[in-house]
């Protein structure tokens, strides 16, 4: 008998190319008349695949099965493509806020950001042990076609959970295994509400012109916002996906973020999208940088998604820049050393 091979091929129809790593089972086992799936996983070292991009073709015997892409789906007869399947993305996993109030009901926040497709599930435990009062949010689509959502849990905490460890997990298709952040809260300190009604009742006595002048222009200078370190890992490893976050509190709705690199006393700014611009994913074509943002209420989370590599980010430093008008913010990570270099 004679042997015949199936073949899948997956083609980015882009003008820059990126790596393309393509794996499937060098043999497999069917049984005569019978139903079975062949799978075909292919990365790419891009934070995410547009599927407009994107062209699979599948051959037997050098005759073409299947064929699809941003123009046409070509199936033969007996064959099907679960399109469902075949592009996938990896959520971020973010806490929005890890502070409480004693002796209050509290809400804690998990966001999942940049997933696909949309089906996930987030859990909250604490010291192990699930927890109840959690909800999900409504899923909010990106102009990417990934997802984001956020998990709430409600606790009213005493002081026996000071010591204990929070953790939210997250479960998805893309991902081999689930991903985790423990966190321990960190307890404010509330304060008497009297100060807060005496001054209100002498605003009122004193309502000159002059007073709500004064206290609008105090006001003002109140709301800036609080920005937080990039958290990130300690050490980088090449060629392993690698997450920066940076985190900022009570920000006004006109807040913005900018993340930069900073390359031997160079400055550039990092986009939040590749695409369409050919000029600047040529000169960031090495790098590979991925950028979401997302806003919970005065919270706003913005993380950068990269692979390190010896060459293009050691002693680079990462700045996360919050603006609002005139006011201005800003946090760095320095790449010190990158271990384990990959030769492909």
């Amino acid at each position: 008998m004679t042997e015949r091979t199936i073949l899948g091929i997956l083609i980015p129809l882009c003008q820059s190319f990126s790596q393309l790593e393509v794996t499937a089972p060098a043999s497999q086992t069917a049984i005569l008349f019978q139903s079975f799936i062949l799978p075909c996983t292919f990365h790419m070292d891009t934070p995410s695949v547009n599927k407009q991009y994107l062209s699979i073709i599948w051959y037997f015997g050098g005759k073409e099965l299947l064929k699809t892409d941003n123009k046409e789906k070509v199936i033969r007869k007996g064959l099907s493509f679960d399109e469902q399947e075949a592009i996938k993305a990896r959520p971020l996993l973010s806490i929005l806020s890890k502070s409480i109030q004693r002796n209050k009901e509290n809400a804690l926040t998990c966001m999942a950001i940049g997933f696909f497709p949309p089906d996930i599930r987030i859990t909250w435990y604490r010291d192990g042990e699930v927890l109840k009062n959690q909800s999900m949010g409504k899923l909010n689509k990106y102009k990417d076609r990934t997802y984001q959502v956020k998990s709430s849990m409600t606790i009213t905490p005493s002081d026996d959970d000071q010591n204990k460890t929070f953790t939210c997990t997250i479960q998805h298709v893309s991902l081999p295994e689930a991903i985790q952040e423990d966190f321990e809260v960190v307890y404010e300190e509330t304060s008497s509400t009297e100060p807060i009604v005496v001054g209100v009742v002498l605003l009122v006595l004193i309502a000159t012109v002059i007073g709500i002048f004064s206290w609008k222009q105090t006001y003002r200078r109140a709301a800036t916002f609080t920005l937080m370190e990039i958290d990130g890992l300690s050490k980088l490893v090449a060629g392993e996906e690698t997450f920066l976050y940076c985190r900022a509190t009570n920000c006004p709705e006109n807040t913005s973020v900018t993340w930069l690199e900073k390359r031997r006393g160079q400055v550039c700014e990092i986009p939040e999208y590749h695409g369409g611009d050919n000029e600047e994913e040529e000169r960031l074509m090495d790098t590979q940088y991925g950028v979401i943002s997302c806003r919970d209420g005065p919270n706003f989370t913005s993380s950068l998604k990269f692979k390190p590599n010896v060459t293009n980010h050691k002693d680079v430093t990462f700045i996360c820049r919050y603006s609002c008008g005139k006011w201005r913010q800003e946090k760095t990570f320095h790449c010190r050393a990158i271990c384990g270099e990959q030769f492909l």
